[in-house]
């Protein structure tokens, strides 16, 4: 059964993580066992690698030696996974939620550390997903879609708005109408939901919202915005539409430029219909049957009308890459303190993460990021230009406080290591480095608020 809670799916998942990076024998102490016999079989890979086997005979010894150990890890692997099943599946089974603040806001986390838990809402999204075929839109995809429409020369007009306090206002009586209306999602799988929306409104005293930084929620909003996103499209005159979690962007194009049609009326009536409240304050609406002077974000991106029209990254997104290159040399400030050597390294580490461009392992596909792949829609790169602008005043010349107290103390070396980072390239040079995931988490420890 795809959605079991039992230990063939729990193999997949720990599979499916040890793939994306994760690798769970480090994770759990349950996985100590595990991680004794994935030592044992680096150690061997590690002497093939060094062609310490020399012979034909101490090659298929060490070949025999490795698969014991392989198959001790994995019969281990399924005893482990066997009383992960067998405390699931004990009736008195509950979680509890804790509650801790991110970017101002109150975010809701499980006992990840929890070897139950974890195998526990990893098996329901995946039951969601197969359940619902719920998936999170693609974010290249529509602003690609976004740039193609804005080009096509049509009379038209433009809603782009968002929902305000989107997960916060998601009303629990209606999204569990909606999940009880589904006879495939297992039956677990639900009281596991409703548990979580319990806890939530315990903690909250409200009936509605669900819990940030749980990871089946993000499924739970895209699963209850179906019927909306439905709605909208089959609204009169609407020739596209896209959501990106909370962030819409609405077209419509008017069968004549002397139709009067109070377009984002309509749009309210539907966010109202559905418990959900519109940011009144990221709403721009845009009518381009009567002039093409406009500008607005969406996604990350400034579109500017011109001919041609203009893309560049959002004012938003700038000031993110500002705040990320002053932790990264405040920390630098702080630790070179103590060992220059270590937060030299790190530092570097960060502004090559930074300006250049890196790829994050995933289940399916690879992700790449950076410069280039998260900017690759913009067709100016004035904001890029400003950034290197902006590190070369903090960074190089320390002509802006704090920043004049940046500790090179005399080393020549690193400030000209400095002076080779840069985003224009990082966009127009593609510049590609590799991180492990330890790494990765080293340079991103700091921005974890932001």
């Amino acid at each position: 059964m795809k959605q079991s809670f039992n230990v063939e799916n729990f193999t997949k998942i720990y599979y499916d993580e040890n793939r994306k990076g994760d690798y769970l024998d480090g994770r759990f102490s349950e996985f100590n066992i595990l991680k004794h016999y994935g030592n044992s079989i680096k150690k061997i890979n590690k002497k093939f690698r060094d062609g310490f086997y020399s012979t034909v005979e101490k090659r298929e010894r060490a070949n025999h030696r490795k698969e014991r150990l392989k198959k001790r890890k994995f019969d281990n692997l399924q005893i482990i996974l066997s009383l992960v099943e067998e405390k699931i599946d004990k009736k008195n089974y509950s979680i509890s939620m804790l509650t801790k603040t991110i970017k101002g806001k109150t975010a809701y986390t499980v006992d990840r550390s929890n070897v139950e838990t974890f195998f526990l809402f990893k098996q329901i999204q995946k039951n969601i997903q197969h359940s619902f075929k719920v998936k999170q839109a693609d974010r290249n995809e529509i602003v690609s879609q976004v740039v193609n429409m804005l080009d096509n020369g049509f009379p038209k007009y433009i809603i782009r708005t968002d929902i305000a306090s989107f997960y916060e206002t998601i009303p629990h009586d209606e999204l569990k109408k909606v999940i009880s209306r589904n006879h495939i999602l297992s039956p677990l799988s639900k009281k596991i939901i409703n548990e979580i929306l319990r806890q939530y409104q315990i903690i909250t005293g409200q009936n509605s919202g669900i819990p940030r930084g749980i990871g089946i929620s993000a499924y739970l909003a895209e699963l209850y915005m179906r019927d909306f996103d439905n709605d909208i499209r089959d609204l009169s005159n609407v020739t596209y539409y896209a959501r990106y979690v909370d962030d819409i962007i609405i077209v419509f194009t008017p069968n004549n430029k002397h139709e009067s049609i109070d377009y984002l009326n309509l749009i309210d009536e539907k966010i109202t219909k559905y418990g959900l409240r519109r940011n009144t304050t990221k709403t721009k609406p845009m009518d381009f049957t009567q002039t093409n002077n406009f500008n607005f974000d969406f996604l990350g991106y400034n579109f500017t009308f011109a001919n041609p029209l203009k893309i560049d990254i959002s004012s938003n997104k700038e000031q993110r890459y500002k705040e990320k290159l002053n932790i990264s040399i405040e920390d630098y400030n702080r630790t070179s303190k103590y060992n220059e050597k270590a937060a030299r390294r790190l530092l570097i580490q960060r502004l090559k993460y930074l300006t250049g461009n890196t790829r994050l392992l995933g289940v399916k596909k690879d992700i790449l990021i950076g410069a280039y792949f998260s900017n690759q829609q913009i067709s100016v790169d004035s904001k890029l230009k400003r950034l290197d602008n902006y590190f070369k005043c903090v960074a190089v010349e320390r002509n802006l406080q704090p920043y004049s107290r940046l500790n090179l103390n005399g080393t020549t070396k690193l400030k000209n290591k400095l002076k080779t980072f840069s985003f224009v390239d990082g966009f127009q040079k593609k510049n590609f480095y590799k991180f492990s995931k330890k790494e990765l988490e080293e340079i991103l420890s700091i921005w974890k608020n932001l």
